[in-house]
């Protein structure tokens, strides 16, 4: 059988390659249009898988967020997933001023003690200390300060109407000069910063409960290196403010021990000092002094570590320490350069200020916010 085409059988097929070819032709706009629609849904799909992969993602990372706020503030400084070790740069931010007259300032003869709340004490003793490291415990119930010699004198403003004195000599101070003292927040123990020669040293003086007048101290070194300033940050964490040559860091350490479980570079220029933690660690507050400014730079621990300054100078400039208080977690108290006492209180990032006080029997020397009993 031959398998060319007769001219019957070929007839129908040219015929139906003709109808095949006009109709493809005229569907042709149908089909780049549908084709149109399968690129189109396909970008679609695309863009939705995008949108549920961000969406996940940002899930996660609120999640991550979440797990880490939840942690207390030195197992999140250590987490390396909750915190990053990028330089912190200050960032300025402006805080409201407001006026207020509700300061309340006692006087002696030699002495003020200023407190915010109206809870007013008088303890004589300090006038002749005064110029000497000072602080007030976390309670609120004992003021802690330096007697010199290698002697703490503890003061109670309640109950007990007699002082103790802390020995210190297992700690080899007497010679030293104490740049510093801050209580542990549960007042079981002290970290001590001292001038030695050209070096500094930190040790950590534990309290015993002996009933006499007289409480002799164990006595520990801490970390030392480099150390500009040093608080707690909790019980058995301390704060440390480094500086090495230019260089400036903010380290958390274990109190018995010289690692570091977080540091950060600090992008500051100055010379640190006057450290101050708030309570449970969320915030902590130090002065940079450059061309005899102090300024005031406030740490916010309460996510992932961030540095602060305000734009206002009066909320910005800061006396020397005996004159800065924390209040509460997050609201500290001091005494500006421009003479005015002041509250910043972080939350809100707003500023109160008052007038000092002006009396002619004595000058200002330790200022303190009291919530005592």
């Amino acid at each position: 059988m031959s398998e060319a085409f007769t001219e019957r059988e070929e007839r129908p097929l040219k015929r139906c390659l003709y109808c095949s070819t006009r109709i493809g032709w005229l569907y042709r706009p149908f089909e780049i249009e549908y084709l149109k629609f399968r690129r189109l849904k396909l970008a679609s799909g695309v863009l939705a898988a995008l949108a549920i992969v961000v969406a996940l993602l940002a899930v996660a990372q609120e999640q991550r967020l979440a797990a880490c706020l939840s942690q207390p503030v030195v197992e999140r400084l250590a987490d390396s997933a909750c915190t990053a070790t990028e330089s912190l740069t200050a960032r300025t931010v402006d805080v409201q001023v407001f006026q207020e007259s509700q300061w309340r300032v006692v006087a002696n003869e030699r002495a003020y003690l200023g407190y915010f709340d109206g809870r007013l004490y008088q303890i004589n003793e300090i006038a002749r200390f005064s110029m000497r490291p000072m602080r007030l415990s976390p309670s609120g119930r004992q003021l802690l300060l330096d007697h010199g010699g290698g002697y703490l004198g503890i003061y109670p403003l309640f109950g007990q109407s007699y002082a103790q004195r802390l020995d210190l000599s297992a700690c080899n101070l007497a010679q030293a000069e104490l740049l510093d003292l801050s209580w542990s927040p549960d007042e079981t123990s002290v970290v001590l910063l001292a001038q030695l020669g050209n070096r500094r040293s930190v040790k950590l003086a534990t309290l015993t409960s002996t009933p006499s007048d007289t409480q002799i101290a164990t006595c520990s070194d801490a970390y030392s290196l480099n150390v500009a300033w040093v608080d707690w940050l909790d019980n058995s964490h301390l704060l440390y403010l480094i500086e090495e040559g230019a260089q400036k860091r903010v380290e958390v350490r274990a109190a018995d021990s010289a690692e570091a479980i977080f540091s950060a570079p600090l992008a500051l220029e100055g010379r640190l000092s006057d450290l101050r933690t708030a309570p449970q660690g969320k915030y902590a507050t130090f002065v940079a002094e450059q061309s005899n400014v102090r300024q005031l730079y406030w740490l916010d621990l309460t996510a992932q570590p961030r540095l602060y300054t305000a734009a206002q100078p009066i909320a910005r400039r800061v006396l020397r320490q005996s004159f800065f208080s924390w209040a509460d977690a997050q609201q500290a108290v001091y005494l500006s350069a421009e003479n005015q006492l002041a509250r910043l209180d972080l939350a809100e990032r707003a500023f109160y200020t008052a007038p000092a006080p002006d009396d002619p029997r004595g000058r200002l020397v330790w200022l303190a916010w009291q919530n005592g009993e």
